[in-house]
């Protein structure tokens, strides 16, 4: 299963395949695009758009917000869609956190801009998580080697970036 690594879960073993941090995401034209970088503190009179209660990215935003000291947002909108929140935040009054790499295509487009946050805590790493100390069937090791080749290959790009 390819997913967020959690340290600590007992028979499970996990692998990295990539790093990402949090970045705030806004509209090439917001107030905020040209900064070069903010802390959530001062974000809280901002309009959002967050993933709503009950998913894994939620979960996750939750923990950057309580790790910065900052309460959950009040104003904005909700949505556990990435795709339907780029297009949100593209048009120019909301933010929202995500990770870099998911909106690399829309910033070499010029639509979305990337502002480091100073007091976001990092995100977990994405990796492969399966049953610990079981030995892979061949066809399994086939299979995990397609992302592993693919993170590879990506963090030679970004090297060469």
């Amino acid at each position: 299963m390819v997913s967020r690594l959690r340290p600590g879960i007992e028979d499970l073993a996990g692998e990295a395949l990539t790093r990402a941090e949090w970045a705030l995401i806004t509209g090439a034209a917001h107030l905020l695009a040209a900064r070069s970088s903010v802390s959530l503190r001062e974000l809280s009179s901002q309009r959002w758009v967050l993933p709503a209660g009950g998913s894994a990215f939620r979960r996750q935003m939750e923990t950057v917000f309580d790790a910065a000291g900052v309460a959950w947002p009040a104003a904005g909108v909700s949505s556990n869609s990435i795709p339907a929140i780029k297009p949100i935040v593209m048009a120019g009054e909301c933010l929202t956190l995500m990770s870099t790499q998911l909106v690399d295509v829309e910033c070499q487009a010029g639509c979305l801009r990337v502002v480091p946050v100073a007091d976001a805590a990092p995100l977990q790493p994405l990796g492969m998580v399966r049953r610990a100390g079981e030995e892979l069937a061949p066809i399994a090791r086939r299979f995990v080697a397609i992302p592993r080749d693919a993170a590879a290959r990506a963090q030679r790009c970004d090297e060469v970036l």
